[in-house]
């Protein structure tokens, strides 16, 4: 009896073990799918924030465009056809482009907002002029102001930087026509000469070759820009006018410019661009050093 009294206690030793081991499986299995979820919830994150900013800049365009050409018909408005065209191309919806279309216009019982410019200092040196479309200029440049100041206090100590102030004797404000002329063309030079020629006949002045770029820009006074526009499609084709509208364009170059100061007005630019829902256009003293950053 004694052996059998000893025997019956055997079997329970080997059941925590395995228990231990399928909550050990089960646990890896849920945290492994939590990681992969976490991985799509923020790849999605991501496009949604780059799908919005294409919406938001093609709105702008488009309200530019209208703006600065006088017309929300793109039958007779090169610009604004070439954005409705790039605007499809990576799938704006269409409310959001009449919606744009109807804000510059006046369009669906609404009344045309106004154009409005202002001017401020940076970091006490940097001159910026902002371009807003608005129906509330009080709201618009109480906004303007806290991102001023956001973005310009505490670059240089002791300067009350971020601050509206005149700076427009810093700019000149001239037409601007950009055209695509494929870097990979043989014929390249030709091609930009033989614009260059067109467009010095209709009242052009300059024009700039923009580095790692398609796009190549000519100037002229802002009086000439619609017949500078007009000789220019003749000689490239409507298809390749990118834009043609009003810009400011600093006087002077930017001198040295620390870098992270660079990177602080980038900054400035797209908050201005992207926070503010007035806000259409910026323009910097230091364009011409950050160019393509800003665009990103």
């Amino acid at each position: 009896m004694l052996l059998v009294l000893r025997s019956v206690s055997a079997p329970t030793v080997c059941s925590p073990p395995l228990l231990l081991a399928r909550c050990i499986t089960q646990t890896h299995v849920c945290a492994s799918g939590h990681n992969k979820w976490s991985k799509i919830k923020d790849k999605k994150g991501k496009a949604d924030v780059v799908k919005s900013n294409v919406y938001a800049r093609t709105a702008r365009d488009i309200m530019v465009a209208i703006r600065t050409r006088g017309s929300g018909d793109p039958a007779v408005n090169n610009t604004l056809a070439n954005i409705l065209k790039a605007a499809k191309a990576a799938g704006v919806p269409k409310d959001n482009i009449e919606k744009a279309i109807a804000r510059a216009t006046g369009g669906a019982g609404k009344e045309a907002q106004v154009q409005v410019v202002h001017e401020a200092i940076v970091s006490g040196s940097i001159a910026v002029i902002i371009e807003s479309i608005t129906d509330n200029g009080n709201r618009t440049i109480h906004r303007l102001r806290e991102i001023l100041n956001e973005y310009g206090l505490g670059l240089i100590p002791d300067i009350d930087s971020g601050r509206f102030a005149p700076v427009m004797f810093m700019f000149d404000k001239v037409g601007r026509v950009q055209v695509i002329v494929p870097e990979e063309a043989e014929d390249r030079d030709s091609r930009i000469e033989t614009i260059l020629e067109a467009a010095s006949s209709a009242g052009g002045e300059d024009f700039e070759v923009i580095e790692d770029s398609n796009i190549v820009e000519y100037f002229c006074p802002p009086e000439s820009l619609e017949g500078m526009t007009k000789a220019i499609s003749v000689v490239s084709g409507n298809e390749n006018v990118v834009s043609s509208e009003y810009i400011y364009r600093a006087k002077d170059g930017p001198g040295q410019v620390d870098e992270s100061l660079e990177d602080r007005i980038v900054e400035l630019k797209n908050a201005l661009l992207e926070r503010h829902g007035d806000c259409v256009r910026v323009w910097t003293t230091i364009d011409s050093r950050i160019r393509g950053a800003d665009e990103e």
